[in-house]
């Protein structure tokens, strides 16, 4: 039970999991199939079978390209799961990978161009929107396309005196449809920069103690919105908390429960500390650690699923009040009960990765068959319920196996009690996918992705093509049981004869065939694809393309709208594309020519059509380092930066590049000598001399030399005193060499700062 909590302390994706889900930042569960009483999880991605790997392991595979189609190098891939462990890899010099190893069961990947902040990336860090479900011996490959720019998070963090803390940690993590996910370190005065992330918003999280020991506690701020090309300033000042949350988790009768978690973080749009526990034999636990303020607690009996429970947990809001620790929060949880069984194909052998749902009016659960076909839905209300297993998880992975409702419906749940050998038969439909569409070039297409439909439930397919996701839909008996839908992503667009559409260029588009014994058109109502891709904007149309050429889809079959587009149709084979009609640009140009070292340079353009987002990439002139965030421009040394600027398209436009542009950044200027007064006979830093201090403090950077010098009228120690009360003051706001002097030959009462190296 102790590995349960260590494995959620170890993680903060799985720690902080309740607080994205209470954000409406994780994907729900299926439809028909909805979340387990509060219970955290994630949808199963779509993946594709490649071949087998090593006995008793599997593995995935796949390559990082950028928007021209070369592999990006050096990029970190993590595939980790909370209860099957995790494995790393970096992208070859090709831009491929494998992360082998790998037990069966759901994973997450992560494609991190800045390895957890620990170097610099001009890409958006990328993720699978949901888990990629492995079985043994097999390999699946997962691809990903990244863009540049973005925009960023920075600020600051600072101990409760207001100096900044080195080596804190810092994630953003966008959930839902969002693939935005970036992390930064706290550099020696506290400084960080989150960047290159994808437009939306955010959970937030501080992590100090990352690095190690901190008596600082976690804390968590959302939501942060990010916008392309834009800094979003996020300060935070860290606690030494010493207050509690404590109580008692016990049953309806009174009776204490062991082994529930317990999950606290900040109240929804507020900032706090998080923590986690696990309840004692007698129910009781403590969550200790928090600074004053709203928090959301979450009881947990299932421990995010990873563990079988007959109770139901429950969300509390709590207030902790400083001096009052600890706040009392005593929980009596809902008793319920559970239903239990294994799901097979005809000969016996386990079928994993099957959602099987329980439903009935006041009460629904789910969960997914373990590698060995086992299932266990927790904490269900008392009642008769109706049960199917659904291989696809509501579309959202393809499956060869019929969806199934349970044979000996209904189901009766009783308290505190398991419905046992509710097992499930799978069926197997085709296994090979319906033939390619006709009339147009077979090189056009990509692997498909197939599903078998069911005469009892919608069918979907969650295609998750080049780093979007498509939905296709099929409604019930809509083509009859059994029917082999497969859908065909286009991967070479060349193959396609559009000449006949003038002024348009290719966006998105996948054939969609299917196969029943017969070329029929659906029975009850049209299917439905939706295409998710940015690139889509109002003012686009979608064709069908035939060997006759393209037919433009009526607008009363099509919705267009920002970022998505939808289709319905009836035809088989149908191939959909979608177009936008854009205009060359005219000509972009980098305005800004020159700088000065140590200071962000903004850069700016001229020309240019259109409402598209201004990106900007740099190489390396004369001077080293250099780097642009969002458009801000810096060097590591004097000398030439040549800057690249690029417009977006927008809906009536190509995107533009300009012209390779050298920016000059020229040395900081030295700042000017600065004196201030002291009290006769004090060393005391006035409140002028401080604002005077801040001020040049700015100016300065980690590494510059400063001479302090005080003057005292033959008395060595107060002069030696005044320099330095200022040096401290100083060094509290930048990291500098500084050299202390004492002079007591001239009768002032003053110090001097003078800066004697950059």
């Amino acid at each position: 039970m102790q590995s349960v909590l260590k494995r959620c302390a170890r993680k903060i994706a799985f720690i902080l999991l309740g607080w994205l889900m209470v954000q409406g930042l994780l994907i729900a569960a299926p439809v028909g199939a909805a979340l387990q009483h509060g219970s955290w999880m994630t949808k199963p991605n779509q993946v594709v079978a490649h071949g087998g790997s090593p006995t008793g392991t599997s593995s995935i595979f796949g390559v990082v390209t950028d928007s021209t189609g070369a592999g990006v190098s050096g990029v970190c891939i993590k595939a980790s799961s909370p209860g099957f462990g995790e494995g790393n890899t970096v992208t070859d010099a090709s831009g491929n990978y494998t992360v082998s190893g790998l037990a069966a069961g759901g994973y997450q990947v992560v494609a991190d161009g800045t390895c957890e902040g620990t170097q610099t990336s001009s890409y958006e860090t990328q993720r699978t929107r949901s888990l990629v479900t492995l079985v043994t011996g097999a390999s699946f490959q997962v691809n990903f396309s990244f863009v540049l720019g973005g925009g960023s998070i920075s600020g600051q963090v600072t101990d409760p005196n207001g100096a900044g803390v080195a080596g804190v940690c810092l994630s953003a993590y966008q959930g839902g449809e969002g693939d935005g996910y970036g992390f930064a370190l706290t550099d020696a005065n506290g400084n960080y920069t989150v960047s290159a992330l994808a437009p939306g918003s955010y959970s937030f999280n501080v992590q100090p103690g990352c690095t190690g020991p901190s008596p600082y506690s976690w804390q968590i701020f959302n939501p942060e919105t990010v916008t392309t090309d834009a800094t979003t300033t996020q300060n935070a000042v860290l606690f030494v908390a010493d207050n509690s949350i404590s109580g008692q988790v016990t049953k309806s009768v009174g009776v204490g429960l062991p082994n529930v978690c317990i999950y606290v973080g900040p109240a929804s749009g507020g900032a706090g500390a998080t923590g986690s526990t696990i309840t004692d034999a007698n129910g009781n636990y403590t969550v200790s650690g928090l600074p004053p303020g709203m928090y959301d607690m979450y009881v947990d009996p299932l421990c995010d699923l990873q563990l079988a429970s007959p109770f139901e947990g429950q969300h509390l809001s709590v207030t902790v009040v400083e001096g009052s620790s600890p706040t009392v929060a005593n929980v009596t949880l809902p008793e319920g009960g559970m239903v239990s069984g294994q799901v097979t194909n005809s000969t016996g052998a386990a079928v994993p990765g099957v959602c099987v749902n329980d439903q009935i009016e006041n009460s629904t659960g789910w969960i997914t068959s373990d590698v060995a076909g086992n299932y266990t839905v927790s904490a269900l209300a008392p009642g008769s319920f109706t049960e199917f297993a659904d291989p696809t998880c509501n579309g959202t992975k393809s499956s060869t196996y019929i969806s199934q409702y349970q044979v000996n419906d209904p189901v009766v749940v009783t308290s505190e009690q398991t419905t046992t050998n509710e097992n499930f038969v799978l069926e197997q439909g085709a296994s090979t996918p319906a033939p390619p569409p006709s009339g147009v070039s077979a090189s056009a297409f990509g692997s498909p992705t197939s599903v078998v439909t069911s005469a009892q439930l919608p069918t979907l397919i969650a295609l998750g093509y080049n780093g979007e996701t498509e939905t296709l839909s099929v409604p019930t008996d809509a083509l009859g049981s059994g029917t082999t839908v497969s859908a065909y992503p286009i991967t070479n667009p060349s193959a396609l004869d559009v000449s006949s559409v003038p002024g348009s260029t290719y966006v998105d588009g996948f054939g969609i065939t299917w196969d029943n014994g017969g070329s029929t058109s659906p029975a009850s109502s049209p299917i439905t694809l939706t295409m998710s891709d940015p690139s889509i904007v109002p003012g686009d149309s979608i064709w069908i393309v035939t060997s006759t050429g393209p037919v433009l889809v009526p607008s009363s079959d099509a919705v267009i709208t920002n970022g998505s587009a939808t289709v319905t149709f009836t035809s088989d084979p149908v191939f959909l594309v979608l177009h936008t009609v854009l205009a060359v640009q005219s000509s972009l140009s980098v305005s800004t020519s020159s700088g000065r070292l140590g200071t962000p340079l903004a850069l700016t353009t001229s020309g240019g059509s259109g409402t598209g987002a201004v990106t900007y990439t740099v190489v390396d002139g004369t001077a080293m380092g250099c780097e642009v965030s969002g458009s801000r421009l810096t060097a590591s040394s004097v000398g030439t930066c040549v800057v690249t600027a690029t417009k977006a398209s927008d809906s009536s436009y190509f995107a533009g590049n300009s012209a390779p542009t050298t920016v000059t950044l020229a040395p900081r200027v030295r700042p000017a000598a600065l004196s201030m007064s002291f009290t006769a006979g004090s060393s005391a830093v006035s409140p002028a001399a401080k604002r005077s201090l801040l001020s040049l403090s700015k100016k300065l950077r980690a590494g510059d030399s400063v001479v302090v010098t005080g003057y005292a009228k033959d008395n060595p120690a107060l002069a030696k005193s005044r320099a330095s009360a200022v040096a401290r003051y100083l060094l509290s706001r930048v990291r500098i060499h500084e050299s202390l002097k004492a002079v007591t030959h001239v009768a002032m009462n003053k110090v001097t700062v003078t800066t004697t190296k950059l």
